[in-house]
């Protein structure tokens, strides 16, 4: 292998794919990225075994001979602190480094069991900007749980079927679905939540990308990457008939900064457990009243609010908080059922598309 190019190319694209390097000790080529140097393009690839990142950067000129090899961690260092043409020649297992003013030689780790780029057949695509989904993961996936207790709700559910694009998210306390407008069919898949959403940062702000199931593995591709994610495989708990609002439910609208702000003064009284900081909501006329009494002291706060009175709620305050900033409008309509304290509280705006809910909590009131 033999190329002279700007360090800029080089470093770019370690820059793509650096943050999927697995940090396991146990698995040491995992560590590296590699980098396939072929006539027209620099390929650099990372893995965790949980996700395949393949970026290329075109090269129009400077390549006299081809390779592979694993990009030695001083090399890494190396073209950071430099500029302009940099020279790289692999001799066996060396890698000879040149620079304005600076030679050296750097030993290449070999390694057997670099992950290979996963085979099959793609199914159904569905088309989306980073923007579009990013926006649907950053909505639907703070439900998502982040504990391994149950690792199948650690991903966002995704399935396409009758013209709609559902995502579903639950962390057995919390539930979001996104539903929109997509002529297509795509069989339920579950993607890791923390993973789709690393992904997608990692792209240009502007790309367009196709997203298809790919066997176990969810690939995402761009003119310039290529990614594998890999799928969660056990079998997604059937949430269909949670995300349903009866005719018994009773609407109050609040407006997002105020109650944002109230729970935020108010939980700074209350005490911290397992799953956070619980308050009482509970209606006061045409005033939505939020408290905590306890050890840490008591406190109350009163927004204003239009609907009909409902029956005192507890809920946890963080988890409230995170649902009415989720859709990013200017009022929140919270949905009680008539007479339930302990069902379900649904967290709604005028974007039809997203229903939130939260479970209440047992909590003396």
């Amino acid at each position: 292998m033999q190329m002279q190019l700007n360090s800029k190319t080089i470093v770019n694209g370690i820059n793509k794919v650096g943050r999927f390097k697995s940090k396991e000790k146990t698995k040491p080529a995992l560590q590296f990225i590699l980098l396939n140097v072929n006539t027209d393009n620099l390929e650099f690839i990372a893995s965790d075994n949980e996700v395949y990142y393949k970026h290329v950067e075109p090269v129009a000129e400077g390549i006299t001979k081809t390779g592979s090899f694993l990009i030695p961690f001083k090399l890494e260092d190396a073209l950071r602190k430099v500029s302009g043409t940099v020279s790289l020649t692999l001799e066996g297992n060396t890698l000879k480094f040149e620079a304005k003013g600076i030679k050296a030689s750097i030993p290449v780790a070999v390694y057997n069991d670099f992950p290979k780029e996963p085979t099959g057949e793609a199914g159904p695509a569905i088309q989306f900007t980073k923007e579009q989904l990013l926006e649907i993961v950053n909505q639907c996936g703070y439900a998502s749980a982040t504990s391994d207790t149950r690792p199948v709700l650690k991903g966002l559910n995704m399935s396409g079927q009758n013209g709609e694009f559902q995502v579903v998210s639950t962390d057995s306390y919390r539930l979001v679905k996104k539903v929109r407008k997509q002529a297509i069919e795509l069989p339920a898949l579950t993607i890791p939540t923390k993973t789709l959403k690393s992904v997608l940062e990692s792209l240009e702000d502007e790309v367009d990308f196709a997203m298809a199931p790919f066997g176990t593995q969810l690939i995402i591709k761009t003119d310039a990457q290529e990614i594998f994610i890999r799928l969660i495989t056990s079998t997604y708990p059937d949430t269909s008939k949670l995300a349903v609002i009866g005719d018994d439910y009773i609407k109050v609208k609040v407006n997002t900064k105020e109650i944002t702000d109230a729970l935020e003064t108010v939980m700074l009284f209350a005490e911290e457990k397992s799953k956070g900081k619980n308050v009482l909501l509970e209606s006061k006329g045409d005033q939505l009243r939020i408290s905590v009494k306890g050890e840490n002291g008591e406190i109350e706060h009163f927004i204003n609010a239009e609907g009909e009175e409902f029956t005192k709620t507890a809920m946890n305050a963080k988890y409230l908080i995170t649902a009415v900033n989720a859709h990013k409008k200017s009022t929140t309509d919270l949905l009680f059922k008539k007479g339930k304290s302990e069902a379900p509280v649904f967290i709604m705006c005028d974007d039809e598309t997203l229903v939130q809910l939260i479970l209440p909590i047992r909590i003396k009131q």
